[in-house]
């Protein structure tokens, strides 16, 4: 068995993908890894096999691996468990189960095996399917064609948090591993709101609203519990080229809620928009997926629309958006920060109302159908 790595695989040391598979398939395949670009928890490739490998009975010319290490792989400083492998494994078989349809026709990886002394998933590769940023550059990503996707997501995702409202103890418990922020992050995070509130835009309220922000972290109330992804951005959702939706990723999944998902979603799309490398043609097809995925939604589950969903996504929404700020130059950077200053505002305090006529046009405009 010859085994090869086609692309530069730094940051891959701690693990031997190659040597892996070679110990792991039978002889006579030639294989080939690639590393791919996503969430920096885990270590991730696509390996291709000439001629296809069996693998417990069936045959495939390529999956995807991925191995998690005791640590998030993008600081190793900062350690992680890797229970996450095992909650993944089990979520792609939760929504595997015959007669299981929660995310409609939104697809998903198969789950092949689960090597939990190496701490490897194995994977179905969805190799035709395009990270959501880069398909939105595509020259063939009309609006129309964003519009049509975004739909079909909303639609998936509100059926799916409806569905699998107020959940089972006993279902919870086998999801439940430490999925919030390490804490380091979370003060790093607040210090930068803090220092953006005070210095930027001059905020007298900024200590306020900095710990209104640290609320975005906090577990769901159980009013509100639903399953979810737990960490659903733009590097999750991958399209194909008819508008097709899979969504990738899921080792944090369990106990979330809708406004928090949505409204991370919502934000890295919105921060997306704002960066001064995204063309302007993408900009656009954003825009539109976005109002179809909104439309989509709200017309699925016009309940969910209450202050406690609101706060929850806007803090969500503001959380993800401050986490690339230094993407983002001059004025709009500005304008931005006082926009999302403004969003802090109207959430309001915890059990408190939110008062929208706070926040800015512009965020209005890109938020359009939820209230």
């Amino acid at each position: 068995m010859a085994a090869s790595l086609s692309s530069p695989t730094a940051g891959m040391d701690e693990f031997d993908f190659a040597a892996y598979l070679q110990n792991n398939l039978q002889g006579g395949t030639t294989i080939n890894v690639d590393r791919l670009a996503g969430g920096g928890n885990n270590l991730t490739v696509r390996a291709s096999f000439s001629p296809a490998a069996r693998i417990d009975n069936a045959l495939y010319t390529t999956i995807v691996l991925k191995y998690a290490p005791p640590y998030i792989a993008s600081r190793p400083e900062i350690a992680a468990s890797v229970y996450r492998q095992t909650v993944e494994a089990r979520a792609l078989a939760l929504l595997s189960k015959p007669k299981t349809s929660l995310l409609g026709a939104v697809r998903f990886p198969r789950l092949i095996k689960h090597d939990e002394a190496a701490n490897v998933l194995w994977m179905t590769d969805l190799a035709e399917m395009t990270c959501m940023a880069e398909w939105l550059a595509l020259p063939k990503t009309t609006p129309a064609l964003a519009a049509k996707a975004g739909a079909e997501l909303g639609r998936s995702l509100a059926n799916f948090w409806t569905c699998t409202r107020n959940p089972s103890v006993d279902l919870v418990a086998r999801f439940r591993t430490d999925r919030g922020p390490p804490p380091e992050i979370v003060a790093q995070n607040c210090a930068t709101v803090f220092r953006l509130l005070d210095e930027v835009v001059a905020a007298p309220d900024a200590v306020e609203l900095t710990e209104r922000y640290k609320d975005a972290y906090k577990s769901p109330e159980p009013r509100d519990n639903c399953l979810g992804i737990a960490d659903l951005w733009m590097g999750s959702v991958l399209l194909g080229k008819d508008g097709e939706v899979a969504l990738c990723d899921w080792e944090f999944f369990g106990q979330s809620d809708a406004g928090a998902e949505l409204g991370m979603l919502l934000g890295s799309i919105r921060s997306f928009t704002l960066t001064a490398s995204t063309p302007p043609s993408a900009r656009i097809a954003a825009s539109s997926f976005v109002v179809s995925l909104l439309a989509s939604y709200t017309s699925f589950d016009s309940a969910e629309h209450n202050p406690g969903f609101l706060r929850r996504l806007l803090l969500a929404y503001v959380r993800e958006v401050f986490c690339h700020e230094d993407e983002f130059e001059g004025k709009v950077r500005q304008d931005a920060i006082q926009s999302w200053t403004q969003i802090l505002r109207a959430a309001g305090p915890e059990g408190g109302q939110v008062t929208l006529k706070l926040i800015s046009e512009q965020e209005t405009e890109f938020l359009k159908g939820l209230w």
